[in-house]
């Protein structure tokens, strides 16, 4: 679906995609993290390009869990993108550190892209001290930012 002016994702459409593995969505109108909603709950979702989407903000996923083991953003929200091993947010707008720290919840992430848009851009003193990006290079068994 690249390439489309998709800006979200209909809850309708995502339910018949439960045995899906990879999907292209790069170069499309996503601005938040809401519009992939229905995408979060995806068992088998290893693989999720975003590229070029106007994508910002933190992953909903990155909510911490409080004592009983709920998430503080909404009821299982750990459990959100549980499969998601690969995920390509080259070109997009996320800018803050704290919004890569999100990621670090994605227990199955091991591959992570991040190329050509605010932090590739940005001087490196904009982006934080060398040992944090180090850090979230070493999350992720491949990490490019």
């Amino acid at each position: 679906v690249c390439g489309n002016g998709v800006a979200e994702v209909p809850a309708a459409a995502a339910a018949r995609l439960t045995a899906l593995e990879t999907l292209h969505a790069g170069d499309n109108s996503v601005a938040s993290w809401a519009a992939l909603a229905p995408l979060e709950r995806l068992p088998a979702l290893a693989r999720l390009h975003l590229n070029g989407n106007p994508l910002e903000g933190a992953c909903p996923s990155a909510c911490p869990s409080t004592p009983t083991g709920e998430g503080v953003c909404g009821e299982g929200s750990a459990a959100t993108y549980a499969a998601l091993q690969s995920l390509n947010l080259s070109g997009t707008r996320l800018a803050a550190w704290a919004e890569v720290d999100a990621l670090a919840q994605l227990a199955a992430l091991r591959d992570l892209r991040m190329q050509a848009g605010a932090f590739s851009a940005a001087p490196a003193a904009c982006c934080g001290p060398p040992a944090r990006r180090q850090t979230v290079r070493g999350r992720a068994a491949r990490c490019w930012i």
